[in-house]
């Protein structure tokens, strides 16, 4: 999984650990640090002691940039997103993995998102798009529907389509 990353202090410590937690136990995690000013080094470095993790420190270049070196960096078969803000429940790969073996013409997998506030408490918010499943291409030009840090792709997709287009802003 690839998990960029930018002046994340606040929230990195307790994403990677949501990561560490997953029930599914085969996983690398990438942390790209796009050239965090924070102490988000230092609040990575303990956790580093888990050998599934990989830490890349990279000049401030943008998102679509780290996430592009991330991908190049991920050995995996499948590119899971979680940004540094993110939290997954400990079942996520458990659960999504398997869709990929189900049907071999899945690319992306993707899941709903739970809202949170700074305390950790869960938001009633209505999500913001309709979500689609199967062939999704058509819809996906009009909207993207996909919540980044609930999407798993095949890296065979990127292999065969290629990575981000580094001159659009990303997570705006």
């Amino acid at each position: 999984m690839l998990t960029p990353c930018y002046n994340a202090t606040r929230y990195i410590a307790e994403t990677i650990e949501t990561v560490i937690a997953q029930t599914y136990p085969h996983w690398e995690m990438v942390i790209c640090d796009d050239g965090s000013t924070d102490d988000t080094e230092q609040q990575i470095k303990p956790l580093l002691a888990d050998k599934r993790l990989r830490y890349i420190k990279q000049e401030n270049q943008g998102q679509p940039k780290a996430k592009n070196n991330g991908i190049k960096a991920c050995n995996g078969e499948y590119i899971a997103f979680c940004d540094g803000d993110d939290l997954w429940t400990t079942t996520k790969l458990e659960l999504q993995l398997p869709l990929f073996k189900a049907d071999a013409n899945v690319g992306v997998v993707y899941s709903e998102v739970s809202y949170i506030d700074d305390k950790g408490n869960p938001l009633d918010k209505e999500q913001p798009y309709e979500r689609h499943s199967g062939m999704v291409t058509d819809k996906l030009i009009l909207k993207n529907f996909i919540p980044f840090g609930t999407a798993i792709v095949k890296k065979q997709c990127f292999d065969e389509l290629g990575l981000f287009d580094e001159e659009l802003p990303m997570g705006i």
